[in-house]
């Protein structure tokens, strides 16, 4: 999908595969899960109670910013993942 997609839930999982546009995928308690094709917008993919998994091009240059309420940040990429509180 090339354009952009807006996803919101209350109590579920979110999740789309194959984008290309802005994307913003949301949920308050569920897991958020995208796969992008192509990085070319803003991505955003938020949850207050839950996992947030993006998949992204081998190659991609991009600026990353993660932060939860109730979970935890990893990360596949050669990132510094650093905590604020």
């Amino acid at each position: 999908m090339s354009g952009d997609v807006e996803a919101n839930a209350v109590n579920g999982q979110v999740s789309a595969r194959g984008l290309g546009g802005e994307i913003h995928l949301s949920t308050v308690n569920g897991s958020v899960k995208a796969t992008v094709n192509q990085l070319r917008r803003p991505v955003s993919l938020k949850s207050t109670n839950g996992s947030v998994t993006v998949a992204l091009p081998r190659e991609v240059n991009a600026d990353i910013s993660a932060d939860t309420l109730n979970g935890g940040i990893s990360t596949d990429f050669d990132l510094k993942v650093k905590k604020n509180f």
